[in-house]
């Protein structure tokens, strides 16, 4: 079964650098794929397109963030993962879970990674 590509555009020409806050222009533009839940029973990839930028002054590169697309190097959405959690939350299993997220929105996504979903989800709300 075919994917749907869905491109996704979050460019911004200025970002505060996350260190010293100074206003920092654009210096290029990347690409990343994360899966998100199917659409019209086939698997929905999105094709995130974000800017790059360079803080003049403490000459540092960084990434426009985008959390409420999908976190940082995960190759899901945060959407997946939110939705892979509460079926874990409701007591479901690893194997049941996978299966579950594989029939009813097209994302097949390995045990392990479901693992990781949960201890991430976990970690945000332990001090």
């Amino acid at each position: 079964m075919e994917a749907l590509v869905k491109p996704v555009n979050h460019i911004f020409k200025t970002v505060a650098c996350p260190k010293c806050s100074t206003l920092s222009k654009r210096n290029s533009l990347r690409t990343r794929r994360v899966r998100d839940i199917g659409e019209r029973n086939r698997p929905l990839i999105l094709e995130v397109t974000y800017s790059v930028h360079r803080c003049k002054h403490c000459n540092r590169f960084f990434n426009n963030p985008h959390p409420h697309i999908a976190p940082p190097s995960c190759r899901y959405t945060t959407r997946v993962v939110r939705h892979a959690v509460e079926m874990r939350k409701r007591g479901l299993s690893l194997e049941k879970t996978r299966w579950e997220m594989r029939r009813l929105y097209f994302v097949d996504i390995p045990e392990s990674t479901l693992h990781d979903m949960q201890a991430m989800e976990e970690s945000k709300w332990t001090i």
